[in-house]
């Protein structure tokens, strides 16, 4: 593809030696956005045989799936279209993601239907970790939602605001389907199930105030959410400027009474105390003292600011996985839906 197009090419438009050049392109920064999203060294476990092999192999794969979907996004109608993608999902799950065991275990059943169980069980395992932090009815509000907007028949115009945001890169892909905070974040408190020290304090601390600038990343996409949900124009480009501090005012407003106990997730002056650096962690007594300005505005034991850290945790762990519950609900009606369209195709 040239430099100096005036705009991209859509994907039918391109040709195959395009489309050979876009693959080398994505092998070449997948390493990089992989290790960005997920925090670990692509390469650093591949001895030279295995790197060459996969720098060799890659590309190609990409290659073609590039281009089925091109050849399927040719079709002439949207019926025609829809049914070639589901045909090309269908056979790059069962070449690509599904092993031998899986295509064993899910014989007579779709690729599609195998993606499903997998959400379906990524679903579940997120609600059991909840419910461990002692905060499953955050997930419950976020679950309920999820359906509501499906059954609604309001997921298309969800689906159209998140696909139109600019987080397109390879690494949002990969944070969409595997959060590299919550693995991490829960590794830690799995080796550190109570904060016995000084040094572990701190360390759940610092975890606190990173997830609560997650929470502000987060939160303007799901009140843009509430707002399509509601009738009403999304205001996602003044929502992403605003405070956290006005983002939670949103969220535990009367009109959105339903979703008031997700504010509760995060304590705001905890939160500012450890932002300001306007902390002090007692290790005689076992007690952080946290302060706004100098005042005291919160004096905790090791265990009860440890359950604030499970609280916002659990928030964030719920926000983050409503856009994977909706899509699961989505691609469970998909085979379905594709098989009336064939049925209209046919005349059936």
């Amino acid at each position: 593809m040239s430099e100096d197009s005036e705009e991209e090419k859509d994907l039918t438009d391109l040709s195959d030696e395009e489309l050979e050049d876009l693959s080398q392109d994505f092998m070449e920064a997948m390493p990089e956005a992989l290790g960005k999203a997920m925090g670990v060294d692509f390469f650093g476990e591949m001895s030279e045989e295995e790197k060459e092999e996969f720098e060799e192999d890659f590309p190609e794969q990409i290659e073609e799936i590039l281009t089925r979907f091109r050849d399927a996004l040719q079709k002439d109608s949207e019926e025609e279209q829809a049914a070639a993608m589901f045909e090309v999902y269908e056979e790059m799950t069962e070449e690509f993601f599904m092993s031998e065991e899986d295509k064993e275990e899910f014989e007579g059943d779709t690729g599609v239907e195998w993606l499903v169980e997998q959400l379906r069980f990524s679903i579940e395992g997120s609600r059991k970790s909840m419910e461990e932090l002692g905060h499953a009815e955050y997930f419950d509000i976020i679950y309920g939602f999820a359906v509501d907007v499906f059954e609604s028949g309001q997921a298309g115009d969800v689906k159209e605001f998140y696909d139109g945001l600019d987080d397109s890169s390879q690494r949002a892909a990969l944070q969409r389907v595997m959060n590299p905070v919550i693995m991490e974040y829960y590794d830690y408190i799995k080796e550190y199930q109570e904060i016995t020290d000084n040094e572990e304090a701190r360390q759940y601390i610092e975890m606190y105030y990173e997830l609560a600038e997650l929470v502000k990343q987060i939160l303007p996409r799901f009140i843009a959410v509430l707002q399509i949900v509601s009738g009403r124009e999304e205001a996602y480009d003044d929502l992403k400027d605003m405070r956290l501090n006005n983002l939670l005012q949103k969220l535990e407003s009367k009109k959105y009474s339903r979703f008031n106990k997700l504010a509760e997730g995060i304590d705001r002056e905890l939160r500012n105390s450890i932002a300001h650096r306007d902390f002090t962690v007692d290790p005689v007594n076992d007690e952080i003292e946290f302060r706004d300005r100098g005042e005291l505005v919160a004096e905790m034991s090791y265990p009860e600011f440890q359950e604030e850290f499970f609280k916002i945790l659990a928030l964030f762990n719920a926000i983050w996985v409503f856009r994977m519950i909706l899509n699961y609900y989505r691609l469970q009606a998909l085979p379905r839906a594709i098989e009336e369209l064939r049925k209209q195709e046919s005349g059936g």
